[in-house]
Protein backbone atom coordinates (compact mmCIF):
# COMPACT_ATOMS: atom_id res chain seq x y z
CA UNK A 1 0.00 0.00 0.00
CA UNK A 2 1.82 3.26 -1.02
CA UNK A 3 1.29 6.47 1.06
CA UNK A 4 -1.33 8.28 1.90
CA UNK A 5 -3.71 5.98 0.05
CA UNK A 6 -6.24 3.68 1.69
CA UNK A 7 -7.55 0.48 0.02
CA UNK A 8 -8.01 2.02 -3.69
CA UNK A 9 -7.59 -1.25 -5.17
CA UNK A 10 -6.77 -4.61 -4.71
CA UNK A 11 -5.40 -3.67 -0.90
CA UNK A 12 -6.58 -6.63 1.81
CA UNK A 13 -7.81 -5.70 4.60
CA UNK A 14 -5.07 -6.14 7.61
CA UNK A 15 -6.38 -9.02 10.46
CA UNK A 16 -5.87 -7.29 12.95
CA UNK A 17 -8.43 -4.47 11.51
CA UNK A 18 -10.51 -6.79 10.83
CA UNK A 19 -10.42 -7.89 14.22
CA UNK A 20 -11.14 -4.20 15.76
CA UNK A 21 -14.03 -3.77 13.43
CA UNK A 22 -15.53 -7.43 14.69
CA UNK A 23 -15.23 -6.16 18.05
CA UNK A 24 -16.85 -2.72 17.60
CA UNK A 25 -19.71 -5.29 15.80
CA UNK A 26 -20.33 -6.82 18.66
CA UNK A 27 -20.42 -4.41 21.55
CA UNK A 28 -23.08 -2.13 19.11
CA UNK A 29 -24.77 -5.61 18.92
CA UNK A 30 -24.69 -6.06 22.60
CA UNK A 31 -25.94 -2.54 23.14
CA UNK A 32 -28.47 -2.75 20.89
CA UNK A 33 -29.89 -5.72 22.72
CA UNK A 34 -30.35 -4.21 25.46
CA UNK A 35 -32.07 -1.03 24.35
CA UNK A 36 -34.67 -3.46 22.91
CA UNK A 37 -35.10 -5.69 26.32
CA UNK A 38 -35.01 -2.57 28.24
CA UNK A 39 -38.91 -2.36 29.65
CA UNK A 40 -40.33 0.55 28.95
CA UNK A 41 -40.36 0.77 25.23
CA UNK A 42 -43.07 0.61 22.82
CA UNK A 43 -44.02 -2.43 20.60
CA UNK A 44 -42.35 -1.37 16.98
CA UNK A 45 -39.38 0.02 18.68
CA UNK A 46 -38.26 -3.03 20.17
CA UNK A 47 -38.55 -4.61 16.94
CA UNK A 48 -36.69 -1.69 15.46
CA UNK A 49 -33.95 -2.06 17.51
CA UNK A 50 -33.72 -5.99 17.70
CA UNK A 51 -33.74 -5.79 13.75
CA UNK A 52 -30.46 -3.31 14.04
CA UNK A 53 -29.32 -5.94 17.01
CA UNK A 54 -29.46 -8.62 14.04
CA UNK A 55 -27.80 -6.64 11.29
CA UNK A 56 -24.75 -6.11 13.54
CA UNK A 57 -24.56 -9.63 14.92
CA UNK A 58 -24.61 -10.32 11.43
CA UNK A 59 -22.09 -7.78 10.68
CA UNK A 60 -19.67 -8.90 13.43
CA UNK A 61 -19.97 -12.40 12.14
CA UNK A 62 -18.73 -11.85 9.04
CA UNK A 63 -16.04 -9.58 10.62
CA UNK A 64 -14.65 -12.50 13.10
CA UNK A 65 -14.90 -15.07 9.66
CA UNK A 66 -13.10 -12.61 7.51
CA UNK A 67 -10.31 -12.75 10.45
CA UNK A 68 -9.74 -16.50 10.82
CA UNK A 69 -9.39 -16.25 7.08
CA UNK A 70 -6.44 -13.75 7.00
CA UNK A 71 -5.30 -15.14 9.30
CA UNK A 72 -4.83 -18.57 7.90
CA UNK A 73 -4.05 -17.67 4.79
CA UNK A 74 -0.42 -16.30 6.11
Amino acid sequence: MTAGRWFLGGERLPPKLTLVLAAVQALVAASWILLALDGGIFGWKRWLFGASAVIFVLQATYYAALFVHLRRRR
